[in-house]
C-alpha cells in the first residue's frame, strides 16, 4: 500500500478526531486561530532554507532558536492536511497490515528519510497527537529530546497562556469504538515490521540508513516523557519490538543448535573441510552474528526502558512490563532465567497496586510450571518466599490471594516450599472468603497426600492390609483430622500472647461451632475416596486401642494409627456433616436424578445418626451430630416405613433435653424436633411429645426449685420450649387453683440474680408474641375482651420493667422497649383503639435505650480503632480492659459488641417506626452508617423512608452526616488515574 494510495478521508480519521480532542484543538478553532496546527519552529525554517538553518545547527547543536509557531492557514489548513498514511491504514480494519509493512520497506529503500519521517510521525499519531517532525529531525538524533519537549509543551499547553490538555485520553487507553482492535493491529505492525526488516537485512545490516537506530532513539526519549501519552505509547511499542525480537532470537537460537550438530556430525565424518562443512560454518557464523544483534539490540532497550518503567508512576504500564517479562522468560529462558532479570518480578510483588502484583504472580506461575528451567528459581524463591506468603495470608485483594495459592502449589511441586511454609498455607481453609478456602483446596490436598504416605510408610511400614471391620484406607482421614488440628494448634500459638487468648484458642471450637464444617466443604470437593459411608464407618468403629497394651502386630499398630482424640474426633464429625451436605447438593445438569441421591444419602443418615449419638455423648459432638437432620428428606422416613426409628429417635431427644444442662445443646434439639415435625404422616407424634415436654418443664418450673442453678436451667429449658411451639395456654393455666407461668414469670423479673431475671424476661417475650399471633389470627372473630386482657398483662409486666428503668436497667430499657413496640401490631385491626398501645415511651426509658445503644458503640468503636458520632457525653461502657489481649480475643469481643448494638438499634428502629420514640434519633443512627458492619446497614434500611426525608426536609440547617463510603485509598488512585502529565517520573 503506496503512502500516494492512503492520503484520503475514512471513517477512523473522524472518529480519531473525536476521541483525542483533548490532544489537540477541534477543527473550529483551528479555521479562526490555526493554533490546531503548530510545526516545530524548525521544520518551516529549514523548509524553505535547509542549508542555512543546518549551518547554524551545527554552531548550536543542542539548542533550538524559535519557539513553536503557527503555521500558514494556506499551508497547513487542517481540510488539506496529508494524512499519515500508516496511521489511517492501522485504522483501517479492513486495510492489509501485511501489506501496509511492505509498502512501507519498499518506500524505505527508495527513500529512507523521508520514510523514517512518516514513521516517528506516525509513532506520534498513536500517541493522540497530530504534530509532526520534519525530516530534518530524523536526520538530526541529537535534538530529539528538545523536539519532544517542544512537542509536549505545545499539548500541554505550557508555552501558551491557556492550557489546552485537560486529560490523559489517548488510543491505547481510549475506550472509544473506532479504538477497539487499536492495540492488536499497533502490535500486528510491530510484527511484521520486525520479521520483515530481519527477512531484508535492515535488522542485522542496513546499508540505507539506520531503520532500527532511529526506531529506538525516539521511542527512547518518548518513554522518559513526563507527559503520559507518550510514555505509555512509547514504552508498549517498546515492549512489542522486544517480543519479537525475543521470538526471532529464539528461533535463531534453535536453528544454531541444529547447524552445531549438523557441523558435529559432518566433522566426526570427515575432518577435511568439505563443501558441506563450509557452508554449514559459514550458515553458523552468520546466524551468530545476527544473534549477537539481537542480543545488543535487545539489551539496549531492557537498560533504556524496561528498567525505568516497570516502576513507573502508571500501574498499567508496570504491569504491562512485567507481563511481557514473563513472557520474555518463557520465550527464550536461556537468557532471561537468570537472577537478574528475576529479581524484577520479586521487586514487584511488593507493588502498591493490585492489578500489577496480580500480573506478576501470574508471571511466576507460569515460569514455576517449566520443570526443566526450575533449578534456576532456587535462590530466587530463597529471597521472594517469605513476600509471597505474605500475599497468601494478608493480601487486601481476594482474587490475589488466590492466584498467590496457585502459585505456591506451583512452587512446593518444585520442591521449594518446605513443611512449615505449607502448613501455614493450608490454613487458608478456615478463610473467611469462599474463593480463598477453594484456592486453599490444592494445597491442602498436596499436604493431605504426604502426610498420608508418612503415615503409611513410617508407622505402618507400607503395610495397607485390612483386617475385617478395620480398614486401612481411613489413614487418609487420620491424615485429614490431623491436618486440621495441626492448623489449629498453630494458629493458637501465632495468637496467644496473653492467658486470656490462650484461653480463648483452647475453646475455639465451641465458641465458633460449623468451623471445621465450613472448610471441610472446600477441601472435600475433588478429593477421591472420602465420603459419607466412609467416613461414618471410621467414627462408628469401637477402637480399644488406648485400653490395649503395646504390641507390634500389625493390626494392633493399625489401630494405635488410627486412634482419634477427643479434639479429632469432634473434627471429623463436623467433616461428616459437611460430606452429607455435599453429596445431597445436585448440580442442574442432575436435576433429573435428585430425589434419588437425596434418598440415598438421607437413608443412610437415619440409619446411621442413632448409633451416632450413642456412641459420642459429648454435648459439642451431639450438637454437630443433629445437624446432619437439615440434610435429609424427612420423606424418606414414610416411604421406608421407618416409623419405629423415628419414635426411637424423637425419644431420645426428649431424654436428652433433661439430661443435658448446655444451652447450644437444648437449642439444638429443639431446632431437630421441629425439622422432624416436617414428617406430615408423623407430625403428630411429633406434637403429642412436644406437649409432654412442655407439661414436664412446666412442673418443673412451677414445682420447688432447690437453687438458683436449677431455676436457671428450668427457665433456659422453659424459654427454648415457649419459642418453639404456641405457648400461651400453658402459660395462662393455673392447675388446682395454684399459680401459673406467667404469674410466676412476672415475680421472677425482679430477681436479684441477673440470669434468672434475663430468662424471665426472654420467656414473657415469647408469650407475648405467641398470643398477638392469635390474635391477629382471629382479628375478624375476636373478643375485645381478649385484646384489653392481653393489654393489661403487658401493663403489668411494664410497670415492674419501668421500676428497674428508674434504677438505670439498660436490659430492662430494651425488654421494656420491645414489648412497646410488640404491640403496635394491633394496629392492623379494625375498629381498633389501643390508646394504651399508641402512646409514647417514657422519656427516662428512651433516654436510657439510646445511652445504652451509645456506650455499646463506643466499646465497639475504641475495639476497631473507629471514630463514631455520638449525641452528648458519653461515658465508657465499663471494660476498660477490651484493648488489652491479642487480636483474636478482639476479634471475639468486636463481633460480640457488634450482635449487641444490632440488637439494640434494632428495637429503637421499631420503636420510632411505631412511633413510640421521638424520630431526632434517626440523626445518631444515620450518621453512623457504614461504621457498624453490614448488619448495621441493613437494620437502617427499616426507617421508614419518610421519616428521613422529612428529617432532611425540617432539618436544612443541620442535614444528617453523610457517611464516607469511599475510602482514602481510592480517592488518591483516583486522583493519579485522573491527573495531569505526571512531574516525578522514574527516568
Amino acid at each position: 500500500m503506496r503512502r500516494s494510495t492512503r492520503r484520503r478521508s475514512s471513517p477512523a480519521r473522524v472518529s480519531e478526531a473525536e476521541v483525542s480532542e483533548e490532544l489537540s484543538s477541534d477543527s473550529e478553532s483551528a479555521s479562526e486561530s490555526g493554533d490546531d496546527n503548530f510545526t516545530v519552529a524548525a521544520k518551516r525554517s529549514r523548509a524553505k532554507n535547509p542549508s542555512t538553518k543546518r549551518a547554524a545547527k551545527r554552531s548550536k547543536p543542542n539548542k533550538r532558536t524559535k519557539p513553536l509557531v503557527e503555521a500558514d492557514d494556506e499551508d497547513e489548513d487542517d481540510t488539506n492536511r496529508v494524512e499519515n498514511f500508516l496511521y489511517e491504514a492501522l485504522m483501517d480494519n479492513e486495510a492489509s497490515i501485511d501489506s501496509l509493512v511492505g509498502d512501507f520497506l519498499d518506500s524505505y529503500a527508495e527513500n529512507a528519510n523521508e520514510s523514517l519521517k512518516d514513521l516517528v510521525n506516525f509513532i506520534l499519531r498513536c500517541c493522540g497527537t497530530k504534530q509532526e517532525i520534519t525530516t530534518f529531525d530524523v536526520e538530526d538524533t541529537d535534538t530529539i529530546p528538545e523536539t519532544l519537549t517542544q512537542l509536549q509543551d505545545h499539548l500541554t499547553g505550557k508555552d501558551h497562556d491557556v492550557i489546552k490538555v485537560t486529560t490523559d485520553t489517548y488510543p491505547l487507553i481510549s475506550k472509544h469504538k473506532s479504538f477497539k482492535t487499536f492495540r492488536k493491529q499497533l502490535n500486528e505492525f510491530w510484527r511484521l515490521l520486525v520479521t520483515r526488516s530481519a527477512d531484508k537485512q535492515y535488522l542485522f545490516d542496513d546499508e540505507t540508513g539506520s531503520l532500527w537506530g532511529t526506531i529506538e532513539a525516539w521511542l527512547v526519549s518518548m518513554s522518559s516523557s513526563t507527559l503520559r501519552a507518550f510514555r505509555h505509547t512509547s514504552t508498549t511499542t517498546c515492549l512489542a519490538i522486544m517480543s519479537n525480537l525475543v521470538d526471532l532470537s529464539a528461533r535463531l537460537q534453535s536453528d544454531l543448535d541444529v547447524a552445531t550438530k549438523q557441523l558435529a556430525a559432518e566433522e566426526k565424518k570427515n575432518k577435511t573441510a568439505t563443501a558441506k562443512i563450509k557452508t554449514i560454518r559459514k550458515t553458523f557464523d552468520t546466524k551468530t552474528q545476527q544473534s549477537e544483534k539481537l542480543t545488543e539490540i535487545l539489551a539496549n532497550y531492557f537498560d533504556a526502558v524496561f528498567v525505568h518503567r516497570y516502576r513507573d508512576v502508571d500501574a498499567r504500564i508496570r504491569s504491562e512490563n512485567i507481563k511481557e517479562l514473563g513472557s520474555w522468560m518463557m520465550k527464550l529462558p536461556r537468557v532471561y532465567y537468570d537472577g537478574q532479570y528475576l529479581r524484577y518480578m520479586g521487586w514487584v510483588l511488593s507493588d502498591t497496586n493490585g492489578s500489577t502484583r496480580l500480573e506478576v504472580i501470574k508471571a511466576l506461575t507460569r515460569l514455576y510450571g517449566y520443570e526443566e528451567y526450575a533449578s534456576s528459581l532456587r535462590h530466587f524463591t530463597e529471597r521472594f518466599k517469605k513476600r509471597i506468603l505474605e500475599i497468601v495470608l494478608e493480601d487486601s485483594e481476594t482474587n490475589i490471594r488466590c492466584a498467590a495459592l496457585t502459585l505456591v502449589d506451583k512452587i512446593r511441586e518444585r520442591g521449594y516450599m518446605e513443611d512449615e511454609d505449607m502448613e501455614v498455607v493450608v490454613g487458608c481453609v478456615y478463610d473467611s472468603e469462599p474463593k480463598v478456602r477453594s484456592a486453599a483446596t490444592l494445597a491442602f490436598h498436596s499436604v493431605l497426600t504426604d502426610r498420608e504416605n508418612e503415615i503409611i510408610d513410617d508407622a505402618l511400614n507400607g503395610n495397607v492390609e485390612d483386617f475385617g471391620d478395620l480398614k486401612s484406607s481411613w489413614t487418609n482421614l487420620k491424615a485429614i483430622v490431623a491436618i486440621l488440628n495441626m492448623i489449629n494448634r498453630a494458629h493458637a500459638l501465632a495468637e496467644a500472647k496473653d492467658e486470656e487468648t490462650i484461653n480463648l484458642a483452647r475453646e475455639q471450637d465451641v465458641l465458633c461451632p460449623g468451623r471445621t464444617r465450613i472448610a471441610a466443604t472446600s477441601f472435600l470437593q475433588g478429593l477421591d475416596g472420602v465420603d459419607f459411608e466412609h467416613i461414618s464407618s471410621y467414627l462408628l468403629y469401637d477402637n480399644d486401642a488406648s485400653d490395649q497394651p503395646a504390641s507390634a502386630e500389625p493390626k494392633d499398630v493399625l489401630k494405635s494409627v488410627l486412634a482419634l482424640s477427643v479434639k479429632e474426633e469432634q473434627m471429623l464429625l463436623e467433616v461428616l456433616v459437611a460430606s452429607a451436605e455435599l453429596e445431597s447438593t445436585v448440580s442442574e445438569q442432575k436435576k433429573a436424578r435428585q430425589d434419588d441421591n437425596t434418598s440415598t444419602i438421607s437413608e443412610a443418615i437415619i440409619d446411621v445418626l442413632p448409633r451416632l449419638l450413642a456412641r459420642f455423648k459429648e454435648p459439642a459432638k451431639m450438637v454437630t451430630i443433629l445437624q446432619l437432620l437439615g440434610v435429609v428428606d424427612m420423606s424418606v422416613y414414610s416411604k421406608l416405613r421407618k416409623t419405629t426409628q423415628f419414635e426411637t429417635l424423637l425419644e431420645n431427644m426428649v431424654n436428652m433435653f433433661f439430661d443435658f444442662s448446655q444451652h447450644t445443646l437444648l437449642r439444638a434439639i429443639g431446632s431437630s424436633m421441629l425439622i422432624l415435625s416436617q414428617v406430615e404422616t408423623l407430625s403428630m407424634l411429633v406434637k403429642d411429645k412436644f406437649l409432654d415436654l412442655q407439661d414436664s418443664v412446666r412442673d418443673q418450673f412451677l414445682g420447688r426449685v432447690p437453687s438458683d442453678q436449677e431455676l436457671v436451667l428450668t427457665l433456659m429449658r422453659l424459654e427454648i420450649v415457649s419459642s418453639i411451639d404456641d405457648c400461651v395456654l400453658s402459660f395462662d393455666d393455673e392447675k388446682a387453683g395454684g399459680e401459673s407461668i406467667f404469674g410466676k414469670l412476672k415475680d421472677q423479673l425482679q430477681s436479684s440474680n441477673e440470669q434468672v431475671a434475663t430468662l424471665s424476661r426472654f420467656c414473657l417475650r415469647n408469650y407475648f408474641m405467641w398470643a398477638l399471633k392469635q390474635l391477629l389470627e382471629t382479628r375478624f372473630a375476636l373478643d375485645p375482651k381478649e385484646i384489653d386482657n392481653l393489654i393489661t398483662k403487658r401493663d403489668e409486666v411494664l410497670y415492674v420493667l419501668d421500676a428497674q428503668v428508674e434504677e438505670g436497667n439498660e436490659s430492662a430499657a430494651i425488654t421494656a422497649t420491645e414489648f412497646e413496640a410488640m404491640f403496635t401490631c394491633l394496629y392492623e385491626i379494625e375498629n381498633f383503639d389501643g390508646l394504651a398501645v399508641r402512646r409514647p415511651l417514657d422519656i427516662t426509658l428512651q433516654n436510657l435505650i439510646i445511652t445504652a445503644l451509645q456506650k455499646e458503640m463506643k466499646r465497639y468503636g475504641k475495639l476497631q480503632n473507629r471514630h463514631l458520632t455520638f449525641e452528648g457525653d458519653v461515658s465508657s461502657s465499663g471494660d476498660e480492659s477490651d484493648e488489652d489481649g491479642g487480636s483474636e480475643a478482639k476479634r471475639h469481643k468486636s463481633l460480640a459488641s457488634e450482635r449487641k448494638i444490632c440488637a439494640v438499634a434494632g428495637e429503637v428502629v421499631a420503636a420510632i417506626s411505631a412511633g413510640k420514640m421521638d424520630d431526632k434519633y434517626i440523626d445518631l443512627l444515620v450518621s453512623n452508617k457504614g461504621k457498624l458492619g453490614h448488619s448495621y446497614d441493613a437494620i437502617l434500611k427499616e426507617i421508614p423512608h419518610d421519616l428521613v426525608v422529612a428529617k432532611k426536609t425540617i432539618g436544612r440547617g443541620r442535614a444528617l452526616p453523610k457517611a464516607r463510603k469511599q475510602a482514602p485509598a481510592r480517592v488518591e488512585e483516583q486522583d493519579v488515574l485522573m491527573g495531569e502529565p505526571d512531574d516525578e517520573i522514574e527516568s
